[in-house]
């Protein structure tokens, strides 16, 4: 629905660190470290890592556009 957000607040976006990170929104570029969150072809994918693939995706049926303001970070 408009105006609904996804809350990643919880959770540990840099799993390389010992200190709580939260995620960056780095639209639909490509990851390049740890604490990223990028939006592509209907899914968020997020990256905890530091690799550059996708460690969880969330498939998000009818939205066709994302940003950061669509997110509690």
């Amino acid at each position: 629905l408009q105006g609904d957000k996804i809350d990643l607040s919880k959770l540990d976006a840099n799993m390389l660190t010992t200190a709580f990170n939260a995620f960056t929104f780095i639209d639909s570029n490509a990851f390049t470290g740890a604490g990223q969150l990028r939006f592509e072809d209907h899914v968020l994918y997020g990256n905890v890592n530091g690799r550059l693939d996708a460690d969880f995706a969330i498939q998000l049926v009818g939205v066709d556009t994302f940003s950061a303001k669509d997110l509690v970070v």
